[in-house]
């Protein structure tokens, strides 16, 4: 699906508003009996925000000190606890089945693929059985597509907007992506795509990404 709406903003920094596809999910979530998250890469803490107001308990993960301290002082201004901690989404300081969801916009791509199994194998780790993994990633077609030096089939290193060193971009095909989640039942998944420009003068971008919601089987 193409849509013409632009990107909120170019950095994640100024993100303020959550991700749309996460808003709807929310009472299915709360259906569910869901109700401690985990906001995987929360940068400056749009989710936690969100989430923490419609009554979760809410913890956030970032690499970026900065961005956790941006959020901290978001929840602190909100009122809300602000349960955060530096780490590498390979390794996170959690034990066993501890959350009932892990939610992740746009972070886990970036990554090798054999980085984001990794990744994808760790959040099975954290949830409980019967537990959603959320998360949203590149996919082929998207305009970082072929921008930088690729350093593994589907893997660039792309410098975005606002960062000053280039970061790996792996954007998936549906078959490479089914294959990285094979311990989760796959619940939805959707691509989808908007153009928007960029420049002077002006360039017309498509930025591609899949939506994947699953589940952890119970044993």
């Amino acid at each position: 699906m193409t849509n013409t709406q632009p990107p909120p903003a170019y950095h994640w920094y100024a993100w303020q508003q959550p991700h749309e596809r996460l808003v709807s999910l929310v009472a299915d979530i709360r259906r569910h009996g869901m109700q401690r998250l985990l906001d995987l890469g929360c940068g400056a803490g749009r989710h936690l925000v969100y989430l923490a107001k419609q009554g979760f308990v809410l913890y956030g993960v970032d690499l970026d000190p900065h961005g956790l301290a941006r959020a901290r002082r978001w929840l602190e201004q909100e009122g809300l606890p602000a349960r955060l901690a530096v780490a590498d989404m390979e390794a996170l300081p959690y034990p066993n089945g501890f959350f009932d969801a892990v939610l992740s916009t746009s972070v886990i791509h970036h990554n090798t693929v054999d980085g984001i199994r990794r990744t994808v194998l760790e959040v099975q780790r954290l949830l409980r059985p019967g537990g959603w993994f959320f998360a949203t990633v590149n996919a082929r077609g998207d305009y970082k597509e072929g921008r930088g030096p690729q350093i593994e089939p589907g893997t660039w290193l792309v410098k975005e907007l606002g960062c000053d060193v280039p970061s790996p971009h792996h954007l998936f095909q549906e078959d490479e992506l089914r294959a990285v989640w094979d311990g989760f039942r796959l619940v939805e998944l959707e691509r989808k795509a908007y153009q928007f420009q960029r420049g002077d003068p002006p360039e017309t971008l498509i930025s591609a990404h899949w939506e994947v919601l699953a589940e952890k089987p119970s044993p």
